[in-house]
């Protein structure tokens, strides 16, 4: 066991669960704000909020660690292309740190289980 890592995903997953727990409480509200001020559709916010919440959560317990790991990877690309990159480095840096720890988790996880609790 690598205890690093563990730390790593259960720190990001319980970043992600809270910032998913927010957006889900706003009634979707906040995340359908944001999608469609960029000219998306509104439910890309919906799957947004709810890929953040259940991704969270899925890290925590180590549940498809691989895959909701690659959920949080895409949801932080997303976020850097369309928000932060333009605003400068010092605003992409915490998203850019949790794509980084996302990739981290992949590439130290084992596909092929679907429970890795430690």
């Amino acid at each position: 066991m690598q205890k690093g890592i563990l730390l790593i995903r259960i720190m990001v997953g319980i970043i992600f669960t809270a910032h998913g727990i927010q957006k889900v409480a706003s009634g979707f509200s906040m995340p359908i704000e944001l999608v469609t001020g960029l000219g998306f559709p509104a439910f890309i916010g919906i799957i947004l909020a709810l890929g953040e919440l259940l991704g969270g959560i899925a890290l925590i317990v180590g549940f498809l660690t691989n895959y909701a790991a690659l959920c949080i990877a895409i949801i932080m690309v997303g976020a850097l292309v369309f928000v932060h990159l333009s605003q400068g480095f010092f605003n992409s840096e915490f998203p850019l740190l949790l794509l980084v720890a996302s990739i981290s988790i992949m590439l130290s996880y084992d596909w092929k289980k679907i429970f890795e609790p430690y």
